[in-house]
Order: C-alpha cells, then sequence, then structure tokens
C-alpha cells in the first residue's frame, strides 16, 4: 500500500506489531505494580484497624467486613472477595491463601501465614495482628532506611558535575 522500499515496508509494519504484542503487556505490568504498592501502602492501617476490632470483640471475619464497610481500596476488595468466598463455603485457610497469592505481595503473604497459623494453633488473633503490623512496619523502616544511606551516592556525580564547576566560576572567575 505504501510507496517504500522492501525492507523499509518491513519495518514499518514490524513496529506496529511489536508494540501491539509487547504493549498491553508492559501496561499490565505497570497496572499490578501499582496496585500492589497501594497495598503494600495501606496493610500497616488496615492491621491496626483489625487488631482495634479484634480486641473490642468482634470476631475476625466481623472485624474484616466492619473494616471493608468503613474504607476503600483494593486490598478491602480482595478482603471482600475473601469474605464472599467464606460465606459461599469455602474453606477459611483456602481463602485466605488464595488471596495471598492473588495479591502476590510479601507483606500480604507473611500476614496470611501468621494468621492460618494462629487459627490452627487457636493463638490469639489480636496478638498475632499486632505483631505482624509492626513487623511491617518495622520493614518499611528499614526499607527507607537503606533508600537514606544509598542518597548520598547518588548524590555525589550531580555534586561534581554540575555544582563544583559553577561554584569555581562564581569563585575563581573574578579572581
Amino acid at each position: 500500500v505504501l510507496p517504500l522500499d522492501g525492507m523499509l515496508k518491513l519495518c514499518v509494519a514490524t513496529i506496529p506489531a511489536a508494540i501491539a504484542i509487547v504493549g498491553p503487556s508492559a501496561v499490565l505490568d505497570k497496572k499490578c505494580k501499582a496496585r500492589q504498592a497501594v497495598i503494600k501502602r495501606t496493610l500497616p492501617d488496615l492491621i491496626d484497624l483489625l487488631v482495634v476490632s479484634v480486641e473490642a470483640g468482634l470476631g475476625l471475619d466481623a472485624a474484616v467486613q466492619e473494616v471493608i464497610d468503613r474504607r476503600q481500596g483494593p486490598l478491602l476488595d480482595e478482603l471482600a472477595r475473601v469474605l464472599a468466598e467464606i460465606r459461599v463455603g469455602k474453606p477459611r485457610r483456602n481463602a485466605w491463601q488464595e488471596m495471598a497469592a492473588r495479591v502476590d505481595v510479601l507483606e500480604l503473604k507473611v500476614f496470611v501465614a501468621a494468621l492460618v497459623q494462629a487459627e490452627e494453633l487457636g493463638a490469639s488473633v489480636a496478638g498475632v495482628l499486632r505483631g505482624q503490623s509492626d513487623a511491617i512496619r518495622m520493614r518499611r523502616s528499614l526499607a527507607i532506611r537503606e533508600m537514606a544511606a544509598v542518597l548520598p551516592v547518588k548524590m555525589l556525580f550531580p555534586l561534581i558535575f554540575f555544582i563544583f564547576p559553577g561554584m569555581f566560576v562564581v569563585i575563581l572567575g573574578p579572581g
């Protein structure tokens, strides 16, 4: 259709095809990462709300339902799905573990594993929830400290190549 050479026609046809093949996957991966980041960020606050609800006397399912009624977000959508699966007869352990596998966030997997283990052993759910919340906050704090420790090295090259030459011009120029 186009008045182009053979090789140029091939390139013009191949580039849109490559974009059509790779593009949707890249967009989906980006949205998945953003959703996982939101879930990772909201998990400690959600666990704190669950702790307060469980310590107030609600069962775990009722506490989850109360939190779902009061807040919004992708993690709460997943929890609503877990509750719906439990209500239709799926074992609680399977519903929680499938949610952790679907979401694929390490902190949530650890949280679900602790909940399942506490339920199997008959441990206090409130204590497990509080411990998980503290552990997640500690992990987040350590990650922030690691990022802060790397900053001086990242600032070194812009400082050497952009700021020092300007300072030398200002200081040594009049001399």
